[in-house]
């Protein structure tokens, strides 16, 4: 591989890294917001 394709590949690996972050985040928020509903559906057990 020449060095011309190294701007390319960086690119490349800098989008998908991004990509990658904003799917975790995603992921991570559906999480805790199922955790919540989960939480506030609950009955009240304190009596």
């Amino acid at each position: 591989m020449s060095d011309e394709y190294f701007g390319l590949v960086e690119m490349v690996f800098s989008f998908g890294l991004v990509v990658g972050l904003c799917l975790w985040q995603l992921w991570s928020l559906e999480k805790a917001r199922k955790r919540l509903r989960d939480e506030q559906s609950k009955p009240d057990e304190r009596g």
